[in-house]
């Protein structure tokens, strides 16, 4: 019988495995509804992992971070029995539930033009990567991803990108704005959130291993269409996440990017030529052979259609 490493090492690379693969990352409501239906709980009286439960064969074992330019801060600005309304490092006011999950309601942004971003926020992410990786998060992720690969699971980092650090800095309307009329704006933000991103993880990765693959949770589109149109995603963003594609393969042999765990619909897959167990996933709708075509991911000329 496979471990779970083994078979989803095999589904990747398109051979015989034993059964299908088993991934899902439920919503926190969910897990506190299911408590509520005799779901186990830990000594802390906290739901147990799905992970743990289910003995899913994909296992996170961090690599999220602190990327906000003003690292740590979070300034409440309105509060209420039912909701907060937060800034965060980016300058960002962004309106939380207390009590549920969802996705915050933007109500006001400080990062509006480049010469906010160049004066206010851009100095305090360039050659920052080491203040952001402590020496307790390296003993931590070690040990996790350790026992897991011991336990015999299929390991993974996450964390999100370039679009949903914009969108959390900029806010919507100045990023589509920017997006078509400065678009130098979007390449400096993106050279310098690669670079960082890239200078991070190859401190961490060198310190802890590798894992057996990277998630990057970007939504780049909502239902059955793109935010914006792909040309304008190939001509501003892909070629950083092309970059981060080839950085990644340097250290593990699966790089995925798409929406993250629990949501449905949105991503339709694409898989190019370029190496063994590579997938590389965009968004799409109706219309995914012809995104696929026009973006040749980021100017790479290795695609197929699906």
């Amino acid at each position: 019988m496979q471990t779970p490493r083994e078979v989803l090492n095999a589904l990747i690379r398109r051979k015989k495995a034993d059964r299908l693969g088993l991934m899902e990352n439920p919503w926190g409501d969910t897990m506190t509804k299911w408590v509520t239906q005799g779901y186990p709980t830990g000594k802390d009286g906290q739901p147990i992992s799905a992970q743990e439960h289910f003995k899913l064969d994909m296992a996170h074992c961090g690599g999220w971070f602190d990327w906000q330019p003003n690292m740590g801060f979070n300034e409440t600005v309105a509060e209420t029995d039912e909701w907060v309304v937060r800034k965060n490092g980016s300058g960002a006011s962004l309106k939380w539930w207390k009590a549920k999950s969802g996705t915050p309601e933007h109500v006001d942004f400080t990062m509006t033009t480049r010469e906010v971003w160049e004066r206010d926020y851009r100095p305090l992410v360039v050659g920052s990567a080491a203040k952001r990786l402590g020496a307790d998060d390296v003993k931590t992720i070690k040990k996790s991803l350790a026992d897991r690969r011991a336990e015999g699971y299929w390991t993974c980092f996450g964390n999100q990108f370039l679009w949903e650090d914009m969108r959390a800095s900029m806010g919507d309307v100045t990023l589509y704005t920017a997006m078509l009329l400065e678009p130098e704006w979007i390449h400096d933000y993106c050279r310098v959130y690669t670079d960082l991103y890239k200078d991070y993880y190859r401190l961490l990765l060198e310190q802890t291993g590798a894992p057996d693959g990277m998630w990057l949770y970007e939504d780049l589109g909502y239902r059955d269409r793109l935010f914006v149109a792909p040309e304008i995603y190939r001509d501003t963003i892909f070629v950083y996440y092309a970059e981060m594609v080839e950085f990644f393969h340097g250290y593990v042999r699966v790089y995925r990017a798409g929406d993250g765990p629990g949501r449905r619909g949105r991503v339709r897959r694409a898989q190019s030529a370029g190496g063994e167990g590579r997938q590389r996933h965009l968004p799409g709708g109706g219309e995914v052979r012809r995104q696929v075509e026009l973006l040749g991911w980021a100017g790479r000329e290795d695609s197929r259609k699906r």
